[in-house]
């Protein structure tokens, strides 16, 4: 898979230091991506999330925590007019020389996402998109309050995280070996700040981020303070044959590492229906 299990973190301040960890990892993160070596997210995750986007020739996108552009410019190329933001300086900086190299037409800017909500027009996009990026953020009910605020009338907020027990795993039972057994789970209800430790050997080199650990009913809860419904979720897994021809993916088809949601913004007659049910 893409990630070692995690730990929990040890800094005073997770939102700077998270930002701190992908200026950093930029040189590894750009060859694990851009050298196909991400393979649980090319064959696995970015399908799922796709087939959620659904067609894009037209529409205006932003793509949340960005990163170095590999997605983005997935979207760009199925005909999205796309804006992307990311807090990472030195992400923002490779997404701009990847676009130098294919224009495509995309809009990269240089901002936490946190502050998007007053940073871009309101009411700008039909839809907001983020690839394995909300998991990694501060201040998730803010930056869903702003996605709604860029929202148009009728437009979807689409995004993948790391699935809640993935963020609580501890790791198989047998690691190393080709039956793992079971994966053990931490404290699910202990929700925390997080450090993945990335250690593949696919790496060209070891490095640590900041992630947050949030249960199926936070994700839910904070979706629907910030004026959200979920229209449908999936739990992405590799195909049995997938699973035979790439021996990476078998992990895959025992247990979710990704979570997709496909959200809209709720009307306002389902809001006031939703109070009175409560």
């Amino acid at each position: 898979m893409a990630r070692n299990f995690p730990g929990r973190a040890r800094t005073k301040d997770p939102a700077r230091e998270a930002r701190a960890a992908w200026d950093r990892a930029i040189d590894v993160w750009e060859d694990f991506q851009e050298q196909g070596k991400d393979v649980s997210r090319d064959l696995v995750h970015m399908p799922a999330l796709l087939r959620a986007i659904g067609p894009l020739k037209g529409r205006t996108v932003l793509d949340v925590g960005c990163g170095q552009g590999r997605f983005t410019r997935v979207l760009a190329r199925r005909g999205a007019r796309v804006t992307a933001i990311d807090w990472s300086r030195r992400m923002i900086e490779t997404a701009l020389r990847h676009e130098q190299e294919e224009p495509l037409q995309i809009r990269y800017l240089h901002v936490d996402a946190r502050t998007m909500g007053a940073r871009l027009a309101p009411r700008s996009f039909d839809l907001v998109v983020g690839c394995m990026s909300l998991m990694d953020a501060p201040g998730l009910e803010r930056i869903l309050t702003g996605a709604r605020r860029l929202l148009r009338p009728g437009g979807r907020l689409v995004f993948s995280v790391s699935h809640p027990l993935n963020t609580a795993a501890l790791g198989w039972e047998h690691p190393g070996a080709r039956d793992r057994g079971a994966m053990r789970i931490g404290p699910y209800f202990d929700e925390r700040v997080g450090v993945t430790r990335w250690r593949m050997k696919r790496l060209t080199r070891p490095f640590d981020t900041i992630y947050w650990h949030r249960t199926f009913e936070s994700w839910f809860g904070i979706l629907h303070r910030a004026g959200f419904e979920v229209v449908a979720l999936s739990e992405p897994r590799a195909t049995a044959r997938q699973a035979r021809e790439v021996p990476l993916l078998r992990t895959t088809r025992l247990f979710p590492f990704f979570l997709v949601f496909d959200c809209r913004v709720r009307s306002p007659r389902t809001a006031r229906t939703g109070a009175r049910s409560a």
